[in-house]
């Protein structure tokens, strides 16, 4: 019998197919209409795989499914640069042995806790480097040839991309307490948001972010000076002198400054990484081209908090590629540009046209080419599989909560017990819960303008495990559909929800997991309710309050550029993980408000409350906000960040809100 070819992508987040957009190379590969019958994209990549984890899971499960004829993509190194607590290794006999032993015991994994917690806005005083390792480079190449040597007995064509990722982002943005140091050149403001010990260092701040470099310094120097009374790692004075280096530098004192970075290199707990790259603005700024991009190497090369393969490990690939002539090889540098990034290592859609169109030529099974589209099989498991952790990923991070439908119902129906006029009153952001997770979930659904209080909870009351799960998104993407849906039976709705901001039912429906679409309801019951104006007048509070904060922000092209690290994974699941002008910008809580409005104009339809004009107003600010973004984010990137194009852009969000 002959078998179906089938194309393996072996990958990491610079290749995972999920989210709404769709623009990610396997999606443009399968969407194609040249492939024969039957033909499948079988993607197995995650954000955080190392070759470690890949080789682990293509000889306890792959081997057994690749045939004669089919293709495997190998798309790795960008996270075997990156350091990490969990140990990761060749992947050899011993290591399989072991693994293989687990399987058959059946034994329980426990998820690998880990020391250095990411703690976002606050200081961790207890960040400790040296208990992270990358993988050896060395034991890159062995990992990825032992899948390749396998590959070629079996005649199944191996196609190696050589990666690439963004040398102009910025360094040490994935670990430790890297938000607290100033950048030369990026004009963050978050001094608000930032939780420390020492009250001094925010007050230092926020005059360095007013541009009052005088005073920021006297404050830094005196916590130099005087900081035995407050308990403190080693890595704090180093971060106080680099940002005193940055202030120093602003103020055009740049032997001052070089003098001051320069010794801090000297420093075991000094972040180099950071140090190098502020070097390099120095000597940019006095235009030592040579010397800045020197520094700017330097910096690039020492950076192992961030997912970006250094040369090291291009080099491993290189050899690889010149030890196996069966091989096809893609070199990214060669075909794709720096412009084609924005976050760290993944493509925009241009650049992933590229991509899947660069494959195509090397794909060399013709019983692989016909005139259908091949269908995605998605099967993604944890970044522990080096360990013998076979977990899938809504296993592993825990998407679905450990409670049946009836436990929800009687929780929520204990949470909503309330007398009417309570609950029409009582925020939904005050409540407390004896099981924290259920009161994370809460407060993550006030994100979202159709929940403020207990009475919105009682419309759309959770019902499935993944409503309270890791993922509470899943449960306002899942009382949305409905409304997109009725939205949709209305003829000529286009015309008015015509924007790119609204998106349709299909769109969302990519984002859940299969397991939670059978639960979507078929109808927005609160429709079938009595005439309620102040659920409408709610929700358009909420709108216009979210916007005028939005706005009030200005400008987040800096902060969110620091803040990757913080928003990247959610943000994939909703939008896939390639590289978007929308990542420059708030977009999420934007498509919260178009939705929003979405369900105030089919209140407003079906109770004839004769507000239309109140949800077309709203409606028309939102769009004037997004296409401002768009407009501005595309310039600034294709203009390299330049500071008068913010500038711009900052007034112009002003104007805005003085409009709303």
């Amino acid at each position: 019998m002959k078998l179906n070819n089938n194309i393996f992508i072996l990958g990491d987040s610079t290749s995972m197919t999920v989210g709404c957009e769709n623009q990610m190379y396997p999606y443009l590969l399968s969407n194609k209409k040249i492939w024969s019958n039957k033909v499948k994209i079988k993607n197995y990549s995650l954000a955080g795989n190392t070759s470690s984890d890949i080789a682990s899971l293509f000889f306890s499960k792959l081997k057994y499914e690749i045939n004669t004829g089919d293709v495997v993509i190998i798309y790795l190194g960008n996270c075997d640069s990156a350091s990490s607590e969990i140990t990761k290794g060749k992947y050899n006999y011993y290591q399989h042995a072991i693994n293989k032993f687990k399987l058959k015991i059946k034994l329980k994994e426990k998820k690998i806790k880990l020391k250095n917690k990411l703690n976002y806005f606050s200081w961790n005083n207890t960040f400790d480097s040296d208990i992270e390792k990358t993988i050896p480079s060395q034991v890159f190449k062995y990992n990825i040839e032992k899948v390749i040597n396998y590959c070629n007995q079996k005649q199944v064509q191996i196609i190696l991309i050589k990666a690439s990722a963004n040398e102009n982002f910025l360094p040490g943005l994935g670990k430790g307490n890297f938000i607290f140091y100033k950048y030369l050149g990026l004009h963050d403001k978050i001094s608000d948001r930032l939780e420390i010990d020492d009250p001094r260092f925010i007050s230092a701040l926020r005059e360095h972010e007013s541009n009052n470099y005088d005073k920021a310094l006297k404050i830094y120097q005196d916590i130099l000076l005087s900081n035995e009374n407050i308990n403190m790692s080693q890595e704090y004075p180093i971060l106080v002198a680099n940002n005193i280096a940055v202030a120093k530098a602003q103020k055009k004192l740049f032997e001052e400054a070089e003098y001051i970075l320069k010794l801090l290199l000297n420093e075991n707990d000094s972040r180099k990484e950071i140090i190098y790259f502020n070097l390099s603005k120095i000597y940019q700024l006095q235009n030592k081209k040579k010397l800045s991009l020197e520094f700017k190497k330097m910096s690039y090369e020492r950076d192992d908090s961030l997912y970006r393969i250094r040369e090291k490990y291009k080099k491993k690939l290189d050899e690889i590629y010149q030890e196996n002539n069966k091989i096809a090889f893609i070199e990214m540098e060669k075909i794709i540009g720096q412009s084609n990034f924005i976050d760290h290592c993944h493509l925009l859609p241009k650049g992933q046209k590229i991509m899947a169109d660069e494959i195509l030529k090397k794909i060399k099974n013709k019983n692989l080419i016909g005139k259908h589209k091949s269908i995605i099989e998605n099967s993604i498991y944890n970044p522990e599989l080096y360990r013998g952790n076979y977990k899938k990923f809504h296993s592993y991070y825990k998407t679905f909560a450990a409670f049946s439908s009836n436990e929800i119902k009687e929780l929520f129906e204990e949470i909503l017990d309330e007398t009417e006029k309570k609950i029409k009153i009582r925020k939904i952001s005050s409540l407390s819960h004896r099981n924290y997770s259920i009161e994370l979930a809460m407060k993550f659904y006030t994100r979202h303008p159709i929940y403020e209080v207990l009475e919105d909870l009682k419309i759309n009351t959770p019902k499935v495990s993944s409503d309270i799960g890791r993922f509470p998104e899943y449960f306002l993407i899942r009382t949305i559909i409905p409304y997109l849906v009725e939205l949709e039976r209305i003829k000529n709705y286009k015309s008015f929800f015509c924007h790119e901001i609204f998106r349709s039912s299909d769109d969302l429906k990519k984002i859940l997991p299969e397991e939670i679409k059978d639960s979507i309801d078929g109808y927005p019951h609160e429709l079938n309710k009595k005439k309620d104006p102040e659920r409408f007048n709610r929700i358009i509070k909420k709108c216009k309050d979210m916007l005028l904060n939005h706005l009030k922000q200005g400008s987040q092209i800096y902060e969110r550029k620091k803040a990757t690290i913080f928003w990247y994974f959610r943000e994939t699941l909703r939008f896939g993980s390639h590289s978007r002008l929308t990542m420059m910008y708030d977009r999420v809580s934007l498509e919260y408000i178009g939705e929003a409005l979405v369900v105030a104009f089919l209140i407003e339809k079906k109770m004839n409350l004769k507000k239309t004009s109140v949800v077309i107003k709203m409606k028309k600010h939102l769009e004037e906000i997004v296409d401002l973004h768009q407009k501005y984010c595309s310039l600034i990137h294709k203009n390299n960040y330049d500071k008068s194009d913010i500038d711009k852009y900052d007034s112009k969000l002003k104007a805005l809100k003085g409009s709303i």
